[in-house]
Protein backbone atom coordinates (compact mmCIF):
# COMPACT_ATOMS: atom_id res chain seq x y z
CA UNK A 1 0.00 0.00 0.00
CA UNK A 2 0.46 3.47 -0.22
CA UNK A 3 1.20 3.83 3.01
CA UNK A 4 3.76 0.62 4.32
CA UNK A 5 5.65 2.47 1.04
CA UNK A 6 6.00 5.65 2.76
CA UNK A 7 6.49 4.35 5.88
CA UNK A 8 9.29 2.05 4.90
CA UNK A 9 10.98 5.13 2.71
CA UNK A 10 10.82 6.99 6.53
CA UNK A 11 12.29 3.96 8.45
CA UNK A 12 15.39 3.93 6.09
CA UNK A 13 16.24 7.64 6.26
CA UNK A 14 15.74 7.25 9.96
CA UNK A 15 17.66 3.93 10.15
CA UNK A 16 20.64 5.18 8.07
CA UNK A 17 20.94 8.56 9.75
CA UNK A 18 20.91 6.56 13.32
CA UNK A 19 23.35 4.55 12.03
CA UNK A 20 26.03 7.52 10.46
CA UNK A 21 25.99 8.88 13.75
CA UNK A 22 26.62 5.33 15.96
CA UNK A 23 29.33 4.02 13.28
CA UNK A 24 31.30 7.56 12.90
CA UNK A 25 33.19 6.98 16.27
CA UNK A 26 34.81 3.63 14.40
CA UNK A 27 35.24 5.56 11.01
CA UNK A 28 32.22 4.12 9.34
CA UNK A 29 30.78 6.08 7.06
CA UNK A 30 27.01 5.85 6.17
CA UNK A 31 25.49 7.29 3.09
CA UNK A 32 21.98 7.27 2.95
CA UNK A 33 20.16 7.17 -0.67
CA UNK A 34 16.77 8.80 -1.23
CA UNK A 35 16.33 8.31 -4.87
CA UNK A 36 13.37 9.23 -6.76
CA UNK A 37 12.17 7.32 -9.91
CA UNK A 38 14.29 4.34 -10.76
CA UNK A 39 13.31 2.47 -13.82
CA UNK A 40 13.74 -0.84 -13.09
CA UNK A 41 11.87 -4.19 -14.33
CA UNK A 42 9.76 -3.53 -11.40
CA UNK A 43 8.65 0.26 -12.98
CA UNK A 44 9.55 0.14 -16.44
CA UNK A 45 5.91 -0.90 -17.30
CA UNK A 46 4.13 1.79 -14.86
CA UNK A 47 3.05 5.53 -15.94
CA UNK A 48 4.41 8.18 -13.76
CA UNK A 49 2.96 10.87 -15.76
CA UNK A 50 4.75 13.94 -17.41
CA UNK A 51 7.28 14.46 -14.36
CA UNK A 52 7.93 10.85 -14.34
CA UNK A 53 9.07 10.71 -17.61
CA UNK A 54 11.28 13.88 -16.76
CA UNK A 55 12.42 12.72 -13.55
CA UNK A 56 13.09 9.00 -14.42
CA UNK A 57 16.46 7.61 -14.63
CA UNK A 58 17.69 4.04 -16.12
CA UNK A 59 18.87 2.07 -13.79
CA UNK A 60 22.29 1.31 -15.16
CA UNK A 61 22.32 5.76 -15.44
CA UNK A 62 21.45 6.30 -11.36
CA UNK A 63 23.88 3.72 -10.36
CA UNK A 64 26.73 5.31 -12.44
CA UNK A 65 25.93 8.38 -11.05
CA UNK A 66 25.14 7.23 -7.40
CA UNK A 67 28.46 5.84 -7.39
CA UNK A 68 30.53 9.33 -7.85
CA UNK A 69 28.69 10.37 -4.58
CA UNK A 70 30.42 7.80 -2.26
CA UNK A 71 32.68 9.04 0.36
CA UNK A 72 31.43 12.84 -0.70
CA UNK A 73 28.40 12.93 0.91
CA UNK A 74 26.46 11.10 3.87
CA UNK A 75 23.39 12.14 1.81
CA UNK A 76 22.23 11.39 -1.74
CA UNK A 77 19.57 11.30 -4.01
CA UNK A 78 21.78 9.31 -6.45
CA UNK A 79 21.27 11.41 -9.47
CA UNK A 80 21.19 15.32 -10.26
CA UNK A 81 17.59 15.37 -11.72
CA UNK A 82 15.87 13.57 -8.61
CA UNK A 83 17.95 16.55 -6.50
CA UNK A 84 16.48 18.85 -8.06
CA UNK A 85 13.32 17.16 -7.29
CA UNK A 86 13.80 17.16 -4.00
CA UNK A 87 14.43 21.25 -4.28
CA UNK A 88 11.35 21.70 -5.58
CA UNK A 89 9.62 19.14 -3.32
CA UNK A 90 10.90 21.09 -0.08
CA UNK A 91 9.31 24.46 -1.32
CA UNK A 92 5.99 22.99 -1.60
CA UNK A 93 3.74 23.09 1.54
CA UNK A 94 3.60 19.81 3.08
CA UNK A 95 -0.59 19.51 3.01
CA UNK A 96 0.43 19.66 -0.92
CA UNK A 97 3.15 17.04 -0.75
CA UNK A 98 1.00 14.54 0.85
CA UNK A 99 -1.84 15.03 -1.45
CA UNK A 100 0.56 14.84 -4.34
CA UNK A 101 2.11 11.51 -3.37
CA UNK A 102 -1.54 10.02 -1.99
CA UNK A 103 -2.74 11.16 -5.66
CA UNK A 104 0.50 9.50 -7.70
CA UNK A 105 0.85 6.74 -4.86
CA UNK A 106 -2.81 5.34 -5.65
CA UNK A 107 -2.89 5.55 -9.29
CA UNK A 108 0.32 3.62 -9.32
CA UNK A 109 -0.81 0.61 -7.18
CA UNK A 110 -4.05 0.91 -9.17
CA UNK A 111 -1.91 0.48 -12.37
CA UNK A 112 0.17 -2.23 -11.16
CA UNK A 113 -2.89 -4.23 -9.60
CA UNK A 114 -4.78 -3.85 -12.99
CA UNK A 115 -1.82 -5.78 -15.21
Amino acid sequence: TVTAYGASKAFIYSFSEALRLELAPFGVEVQTVTPNLVVTRMTENLSFGVFGRILSVPVDTFGKFLTMTIGKTGLTTGHWKHGIAVTVQNMLPESVLTKLGHKIGQSTWCESKAK
